[in-house]
């Protein structure tokens, strides 16, 4: 085996080591409770399978668009439909946010159903959560109603899945997306050219800045960064679509 490979998968084990350790000094600092950003108080979970924990926790995850996040939140939707559920960070949160409206979680990962189940038991909102498989078309055609949230986060299909020509009810539902194009580079031009009678707004991933979040000043400053970090492969955008 070649060095370079030797060295990856040792510095891949040791990162790995690395954020496991944080995980678990965070959930016990912090008490298996969220403690920023638009879902602060949510209880959680010691397992994950989407996005990185300790951010989650922090409430730091996905920082860019906490701001359109919130905005949604105090709207009057009666559906909303999280496609990419992970285990529930934003159907749960978002179920707890808004205690008058349904949210359907869809994730093809069965691990993910699950969590997303206990936590939404773990949070009392199971009774307004529904957890599924697979959403496409033949879905998305039959459940979605007017007056919806769509929030996508899932690996790239979502090129084929946002279709307003397969989906018409499409047209009247907003849509917080987010982009991978480092999946398929003709992504975001898709979804944009799809949708561009409505307001579009792009959100651009950006860097963290540990003073932003006192929460984690226990830390050492070195470890700080370390938790913050999401771990993705490159710049990474969101788009939110609205009337």
């Amino acid at each position: 085996m070649p060095v370079y490979r030797l060295y990856r998968q040792y510095r891949d084990r040791a990162v790995a080591r690395k954020v496991r350790r944080l995980n678990e000094i965070i959930l016990r600092q912090f008490k298996f409770t969220v403690q920023g950003g638009p879902f602060k108080g949510l209880k959680y979970l010691d397992q994950y399978v989407c996005g990185c924990l300790a951010p989650k926790l922090i409430g730091c995850y996905e920082e860019e668009i906490m701001p359109t996040i919130e905005s949604l939140l105090h709207r009057r939707y009666d559906l909303v439909i999280n496609i990419g559920c992970g285990e529930g960070y934003y159907a749960v949160g978002i179920a707890q946010r808004m205690p008058w409206a349904k949210v359907l979680a869809y994730d093809t990962n069965p691990q993910a159903r699950e969590l997303c189940d206990q936590l939404g038991q773990l949070n009392q909102v199971s009774d307004r959560l529904a957890i599924r498989g697979l959403c496409d078309h033949a879905e998305l055609n039959r459940v979605l109603i007017p007056k919806s949230l769509l929030v996508v986060d899932c690996e790239g299909a979502e090129k084929q899945l946002l279709d307003p020509a397969k989906v018409p009810l499409l047209t009247q539902t907003d849509i917080l997306v987010e982009l991978h194009d480092f999946v398929d580079p003709t992504i975001s031009s898709a979804v944009q050219s799809r949708f561009s009678r409505r307001h579009v707004s792009l959100i651009r991933s950006r860097e963290r800045e540990p003073s932003s979040y006192p929460s984690i000043s226990f830390l050492k400053p070195g470890d700080q960064l370390w938790a913050l970090r999401e771990f993705r492969p490159g710049t990474m955008e969101w788009a939110c679509i609205q009337n």
